[in-house]
Parts: structure tokens; sequence; C-alpha cells
């Protein structure tokens, strides 16, 4: 299944900013390092269909693949946001 596992992590990060209010800053950015690791295998099964159709390959398009895109787009501006906003606490925590 294309990017399920990134559609899985999308919950998650926001748990783990909820955990950075409470300066658990450690704790945070090794589950975001673990999300990070379910974002990469979704992408690269992302990038294998996008190079199976470069290649000439048909790739169907369906609702589910879409839905999958468009799941892994905001994983992945979700996962920036929540980056910057750790670094930021930590800015502010260290003042």
């Amino acid at each position: 299944m294309c990017c399920g596992n990134s559609i899985l992590q999308k919950g998650p990060p926001f748990f783990y900013l909820h955990k950075i209010f409470y300066t658990l800053h450690l704790e945070a950015e090794k589950k975001m390092a673990e999300a990070s690791e379910y974002f990469v295998k979704g992408h690269h099964a992302h990038t294998s269909l996008i190079q199976k159709e470069a290649a000439g390959e048909k790739v169907e398009l369906s609702l589910i693949i879409m839905h999958a895109e468009d799941q892994l787009m905001s994983t992945e501006t979700t996962k920036l946001l929540i980056e910057e906003m750790i670094e930021m606490f930590k800015q502010l925590n260290n003042k």
C-alpha cells in the first residue's frame, strides 16, 4: 500500500507536540525520529510509483492513491512545522 505508514504517523506528531509543552524534548525528538522512519518508507513507495510511470509502465490512478498522496504531503508539512516548534520550545526553555 502506497504511503500507508505515513498515513499512520499523521496523528502521533500532535501527541509529541503536546509532550513538548511539558519539556519532554528528548522523548519528543525520539518519537519524531521514529515517525520520520515511517514517513521515509511512505516516500519510497510514492517515489517507486513515480519512477514506474516515468519508465513508461502504466500506473493506475485511484482514489486510494490520490488520498495517500494527500496524506503524505500533509504529513510532511505537519512534520516540518512540529520540528520547527520543537526548536522554538527548546530555545525558549534555554533562556
